[in-house]
This record gives C-alpha cells, structure tokens and sequence, in this order.
C-alpha cells in the first residue's frame, strides 16, 4: 500500500509545482512599489524574474489554461491518493490539503476571476501561488512521513 500512495504522492507534488511554475506573474508586483524614476529606469534595465513575468502576463491567457489543466491532474492524484488508503495519515493530509485552500485554486483560475489590471493581476495570482506553495510543502512532508514510516517498517521485518 506504501508504494502506491508514495508514487501518488509524487504525482501530485509533480502537478502543484507544474501549476505554480505557469504562474510567475507574481513577480511583477514588484514593479508597483518602486518609485517612478527607478521604474522608468529600469523599464530598460530589467531583473530575469521580472523579464519572465512579463512574459507570462503576455501569455497569461494561455498560462492560465494550462495551470488549469496541471491542477485538475493535481485533483485526480489527490483523488486516487484518498481512495487507495484508508489510512489515518491520508486523512490528516487531506484535512491540511483543505485547510490551505486545494479547493480554492481552480476556481480562483477562472478566467473571469483574474483582474484585468496588471498589478491586481498579480495580487491575485499571488495569492493562489501562495495556497500552492503551502500545498506543496504540506505534500512534501506528508511524502516524506510516509517514506520514513515505510523504511521502519521494512527494517522491522
């Protein structure tokens, strides 16, 4: 049973850092709170994280729909994970899952639900970032549990 739920696992943390790549436009924030002169200083002169977040705004349409996709693969993992086991240790995961928000992402990625503004925008997209990366490391150490409990258990036998 170990090795399934820790292949799920891996699927499922696979598909939250996909997720969370397509969305660097987070990063652009940082333009908002500079002052103007360093703005229009560095219009030309630009940081890599801030040259590849203006592409992904450029592309957010499509960087969007493509998230979708990862997270609704991140969802069918996380489905499979819950019926593989009954285990206590699947319940107290999908129970942190749910409290940082899992459910929240897909809808906060609908198309009508990201402000048109570039620095809202942002802020929103932030913010799901944000539920991910908290899922992220919550799959992390759950996988990592679990991974520690299955050599236990092997090098008791």
């Amino acid at each position: 049973m170990a090795e399934p739920a820790s292949v799920a696992l891996t699927y499922l943390l696979d598909e939250l850092r996909d997720t969370s790549n397509l969305l660097l436009i987070a990063d652009l924030d940082r333009e908002t709170r500079r002052p103007w002169w360093r703005n229009a200083f560095l219009f030309v002169f630009r940081t890599k994280s801030e040259v590849t977040a203006g592409l992904a705004l450029q592309y957010l349409g499509e960087n969007i729909d493509r998230a979708r996709d990862h997270w609704r693969e991140a969802m069918r993992h996380r489905q499979q994970l819950a019926e593989s086991t009954g285990d206590a240790w699947v319940a107290r995961l999908l129970a942190d899952l749910d409290a940082a928000g899992f459910d929240q992402v897909l809808p906060k990625l609908a198309h009508d639900a990201i402000p048109q503004m570039t620095k809202d925008a942002a802020n929103h997209v932030g913010s799901v970032v944000s539920i991910i990366r908290e899922c992220d490391a919550i799959v992390v150490r759950a996988r990592s549990q679990l991974l520690l409990q299955t050599m236990r258990d092997s090098d008791d036998r």
